[in-house]
This record gives C-alpha cells, structure tokens and sequence, in this order.
C-alpha cells in the first residue's frame, strides 16, 4: 500500500503580500505624477493660449485710454500753434480731468502728478476686475532731439492686469503708444518743461 506523498499533499505556496507602505508609496508616486502632469498642462494652456489673448485686449483697452487724451491734446495744441508763438501752462488737475473725461467708458479714477523730475500717471480700469490698477511714470527728454520727446521710464500693474502683462511688457506697450505722440510732437515743434504741479508748454 502505497503512502501519500507529502509534497502532493503540500498547499500551494502563497507569493509574499506587497507591504502596506510600498503600495502607499506606488500609489503617491501616481498621484504626484498626475498633478504635475496636469500642471505641466494647465501652464501650458494659460501661457500660449489664455494670457495671449487677454494680453492683446488689457493692451487694446490701455490704447484706447490714452490715444483719446492724446488726440485731444494734439487737437488743442495743433490749434494754438497756428495762432502765435506761446507758453501754455496746463496743471495736472485739468490733465487729470481732461484724461478723465475723455475716457469715461473706458476707465476710472485717473490721477496725474507733475513734478519736475517726472509725470506719473495712474489710471484704473473697471472692466477687469477689482484693484485693477496700472501707473506709469513718463520722463521729459529734450536732449536726443531739437524737441520733446516723452518716455516711459517705468510702469507697474496691480490687480488682474498684473496676471496679463508684467512690468517689462507694460512699459513696453505704453512706449509704443508714444511712438505716434511723440512724432507729433517734433512736427509741432514742441518743448515741454515740468514745473511743480504743472507743465509747461513752449510752442514755436
């Protein structure tokens, strides 16, 4: 009578269980990927796609502000200067208002300050959120050329337009604003001097 072998009889063996730890650490290792993948992903979409987009619009809008206070401007000045050679002297109360005005669908709460160093303008913008908010800070240069040219020697935004445009584009945008301004300027033969609160005007 043959006996049973025992290792016919023997239970299959069981592979080892995978440790808790080891499958929780798998398990973060996917997750960790999976975010980093969405935002891979998402910063994709908001540098090419999104920021672009709102770029070209907060700088449309930004456009539209200034060229109506610098048609206006030009309009005033075009007319005087046929008249006779002169001195006008403009304070920043009726720069501010005159900015205010022109652009009233446009923007809000304009402010400008005149110092001899500089002119500093700050204007907000009701279509793009709270405390959205961007200042510029122009230079009067009569050196480069025989008249005024102005430059924007710096620009900073707050609020919503700070996420759209950093400083270096902002400045950027507002001096190529200028670029039609400032040839107007040299055609009227135009010099401007900063007084304390105040412009003056030298027209030829």
């Amino acid at each position: 009578m043959n006996t049973p072998s025992t290792r016919d009889a023997a239970a299959p063996e069981l592979p080892p269980s995978i440790h808790p730890r080891k499958r929780a650490g798998h398990i973060w290792r996917r997750v960790l990927f999976t975010m980093a993948f969405l935002f891979t992903a998402l910063s994709g979409i908001w540098f090419l796609g999104v920021r672009p987009s709102l770029q070209q619009q907060a700088v449309l809008q930004i456009d539209r502000t200034l060229n109506g206070a610098e048609s206006e401007m030009l309009q005033i000045l075009s007319a005087d200067v046929y008249q006779s050679p002169q001195h006008l002297l403009i304070s920043e109360k009726s720069l501010s208002h005159a900015l205010t005005f022109h652009n009233a669908y446009e923007s809000q709460d304009e402010q400008v300050t005149v110092t001899p160093a500089n002119i500093t303008t700050t204007l907000s913008f009701p279509g793009c959120g709270q405390n959205c908010i961007l200042t510029v800070i122009l230079n009067v240069d009569n050196s480069i050329v025989d008249y005024t040219q102005l430059q924007v020697t710096h620009a900073h935004a707050q609020g919503m337009l700070a996420l759209v445009l950093s400083d270096d584009e902002l400045a950027n945008a507002l001096q190529s604003n200028l670029q039609i301004f400032n040839r107007s300027l040299t055609f009227l033969r135009m010099k401007i001097t900063l007084l304390e609160h105040a412009i003056d005007v030298h027209l030829h």
